[in-house]
């Protein structure tokens, strides 16, 4: 996994701002899925605006090609992403939020990301399944993903976040 440059981040506080913004819409993402089956856009545009925010916080202005790269994954992937939401695989709000979460992931680190999100959303749909036949108010319809996709993204960012607090507090000190 990659970790922060010995130096640390260009502009800690900015980097820190916008994980700790990823941090809170990530769990409105997954209030909004779990309760209305639904993740509203206008969450997936804010943490698409972070990862660049982000970007520019952990490398400066030249963490802008870093952040353009990510850009192509995302367009490479966007025509799968569209084909499952054609078949009914996966919703629009789901595609929308992997995508703008793929603009905070290394190319490095996607295929852990892609690989944690399967199995939990594996995980999630048997657990939904077993508790709709004990509890009858238990929805299992529909399987709620925007968490699963939450799992995998942030079990690649976190280790990233590592050290930003230090990095940010350490000026005061």
């Amino acid at each position: 996994m990659q970790t922060f440059i010995t130096s640390g981040p260009a502009v800690p506080w900015l980097a820190a701002f916008a994980a700790f913004g990823l941090l809170l819409l990530s769990g409105a993402a997954i209030h909004a899925d779990l309760g209305r089956r639904c993740i509203p856009n206008s969450l997936c545009g804010a943490i698409a605006v972070l990862a660049l925010v982000y970007a520019v916080g952990e490398g400066g202005w030249s963490g802008l090609p870093n952040f353009a790269w990510r850009l192509v994954a995302v367009a490479v992937f966007a025509l799968p992403l569209a084909l499952l939401f054609v078949v009914r695989a996966m919703g629009g709000g789901d595609i929308k939020l992997l995508a703008a979460l793929m603009l905070w992931v290394p190319a490095t680190d996607m295929p852990v990301m892609f690989a944690v999100t399967v199995a939990s959303g594996a995980l999630i749909a048997i657990v939904l399944k077993l508790l709709s036949r004990v509890f009858c108010f238990v929805r299992a319809d529909t399987v709620p993903y925007g968490p699963a996709i939450l799992a995998g993204a942030l079990c690649v960012l976190l280790p990233r976040f590592d050290g930003l607090a230090t990095a940010v507090c350490m000026p005061l000190a």
